[in-house]
């Protein structure tokens, strides 16, 4: 088992380095999606990858785009995806964090969001872009840290 998968994912890789966006069968019908062309989702990670820098914006440490799990793996939504879906897919929710060193620090809390050198940026991004793109059910959601900040600047 461990065998063929390895076989698959170099051959997704290799597609991927070629530029070609054909996919793997899938295997189960919740992955069938996949397989008739790019979600909406993955045209957001394509577009995020394209404008890309190459360098962690909190860190400076060089994103690998090679690697396909790097790449996607760094793009990083500054409200996340789960809780804020109507602003998922908007262009300024992101930041470049490294999937290896800095994104699981910004998505293990907001205490550790706020602590990183990028939160003053993301902070204003949240509150001047965002926020008033959130349903109300979604602005229920909005951590006290940025509901401070809301308040400070209304």
């Amino acid at each position: 088992m461990i065998k063929k998968k390895k076989v698959r994912d170099r051959a997704i890789h290799r597609l991927w380095m070629q530029g070609t966006d054909l996919q793997p069968v899938a295997k189960t019908p919740i992955d069938n999606q996949r397989v008739m062309g790019d979600t909406e989702r993955q045209l957001w990670y394509k577009a995020r990858i394209k404008e890309a820098s190459g360098r962690c914006v909190e860190c400076n440490q060089r994103i690998n785009y090679r690697d396909p799990a790097s790449a996607y793996g760094s793009q990083a939504h500054l409200l996340p995806k789960e809780l804020f879906p109507s602003v998922a897919l908007h262009p300024l929710n992101n930041v470049e964090l490294g999937r290896w060193c800095c994104h699981g620090q910004y998505d293990s809390s907001w205490l550790n969001a706020s602590r990183m050198k990028v939160w003053p940026h993301a902070l204003d991004v949240i509150v001047h872009e965002l926020v008033p793109l959130l349903t109300r059910k979604e602005k229920s959601k909005l951590p006290d840290i940025i509901l401070n900040s809301l308040s400070e600047n209304p």
